[in-house]
């Protein structure tokens, strides 16, 4: 199950992009500007979701996931968070676009690592999206929830 505090839920998010780089960056020169090129993509878009998540935690006054959808958040904040939120989580999803990192990790990564990332870092991009995007901002945006959560299944 998804980590409920979203401190929690930023700390290992962020610790399994560095475990991620450094498993991926060691095996050669090109292996290394491959796993720099995800690193970099996937901390902005980490670090872009951090804040979209603490400000949201700062207007509720409260950081537990569950207890976010029971409070009133200004729908205003919520609108400026969404496109935040999604920049962050999208670099995780296969169909994001920004994938230049993505054929140079594939190609570069050993056949038997490519399990590790495939079936790791990009089906948690979709949890991510399922599990916080979609219940925090489904108030304000339930239009778009539904498209959301199609690619989430997509990105799968």
């Amino acid at each position: 199950m998804l980590a409920q505090d979203l401190l929690l839920l930023a700390f290992f998010w962020q610790w399994a992009l560095f475990g991620l780089f450094f498993l991926l960056g060691s095996w050669g020169k090109h292996a290394e500007k491959a796993a720099l090129r995800m690193f970099l993509f996937l901390t902005a878009g980490a670090l872009l979701f951090q804040v979209a998540l603490w400000t949201i935690g700062v207007q509720s006054g409260t950081l537990l996931l569950s207890k976010l959808a029971s409070h009133n958040i200004s729908q205003s904040w919520l609108r400026w968070l969404l496109p935040l939120a999604l920049l962050g989580v999208l670099p995780a999803l296969l169909w994001f676009p920004l994938h230049s990192w993505w054929h140079e990790v594939n190609v570069h990564t050993p056949k038997y690592l490519r399990p590790l990332w495939l079936q790791g870092i990009f089906p948690l991009g979709a949890v991510l999206l399922m599990s916080v995007v979609v219940p925090v901002f489904a108030p304000v945006w339930f239009g778009a929830v539904s498209v959301l959560a199609f690619f989430a299944v997509l990105g799968v």
